[in-house]
């Protein structure tokens, strides 16, 4: 289902602003499309030519639903769905200009190298990435390489329905051979809300930002997590400074990345 569209001016619109027996122009392809819906479906647009190829008529409810949601989170004019960007031909999910965030809805699979093409990408144009994975798809026993990647890198679940209830949530994980071993309990995420710190990006509500605040329940889970890695992991123990480290190499990274492709 396709909720925006390409006026004539080349303008992003609405499905709810936008005329029937109008046509418009799919920001994915470029194809026609038109609007349509009722009393019991929702407006949105449809291609006159289906085209199985456009990765826009493809997005299910569940992750227009996000999308919506955070439109309506976050503060009027610094933020953009569907942002287009023609110099890394990329379409973003969800953009919040002010503080250069790309949010990247996944409600589908996705490969480890995607992943980290979309992160390069838009590295180089200076956003950086918090990607929100969808419980159906990433919550299960079984670890996709995408997923375990993301270890190193912003990320957060959601759960919202088609209905659009639900919720941005954090929760700590520990993988081993592909498998989910352990988790934490979920936290409820405000992602209106960044804190930027030297381990990174953090919002009002997750694990990170609670245990700073020196929350006795995110210190306790912290701890607890901490322990089940030690003991999943008994060749590496748990080091701040390590961890840090580990980060900032990470961001080193991508700054070479981008410097290289630039010269």
């Amino acid at each position: 289902m396709q909720l925006f569209a390409l006026t004539i001016e080349n303008e992003v619109v609405a499905a709810n602003d936008a005329l029937k027996k109008t046509e418009y122009s799919c920001m994915e392809c470029g194809k026609p499309v038109r609007l349509r819906g009722g009393r019991h479906r929702q407006d949105h647009f449809y291609h006159l030519r289906p085209d199985p190829s456009c990765k826009q008529s493809q997005k299910s409810m569940r992750h227009l639903q996000v999308q919506l949601y955070l439109h309506r989170l976050l503060s009027d004019g610094e933020v953009a769905l569907e942002r287009r960007f023609p110099t890394i031909s990329r379409i973003a999910d969800v953009v919040w200009e002010d503080r250069k965030l790309v949010f990247e809805v996944q409600c589908s699979p996705i490969t480890q190298q995607e992943v980290e093409a979309r992160n390069r990408d838009y590295a180089l144009l200076g956003y950086q990435v918090v990607w929100l994975l969808h419980e159906r798809r990433f919550s299960g026993k079984q670890v996709s390489a995408a997923e375990q990647w993301l270890e190193d890198h912003p990320h957060y679940y959601t759960n919202f329905d088609e209905e659009g209830r639900g919720k941005i949530y954090d929760q700590l994980h520990l993988f081993r051979d592909g498998i989910r071993r352990y988790s934490t309990k979920q936290t409820t995420v405000n992602l209106s809300t960044l804190t930027d710190t030297e381990a990174g990006i953090s919002f009002q509500g997750d694990w990170r930002y609670r245990q700073q605040l020196g929350e006795q329940e995110a210190v306790e889970v912290w701890e607890l997590w901490k322990k089940e890695r030690e003991l999943l992991f008994p060749e590496k123990r748990f080091n701040l400074i390590y961890e840090v480290k580990r980060w900032y190499l990470n961001l080193l990274g991508l700054m070479l990345e981008a410097s290289a492709k630039k010269n």
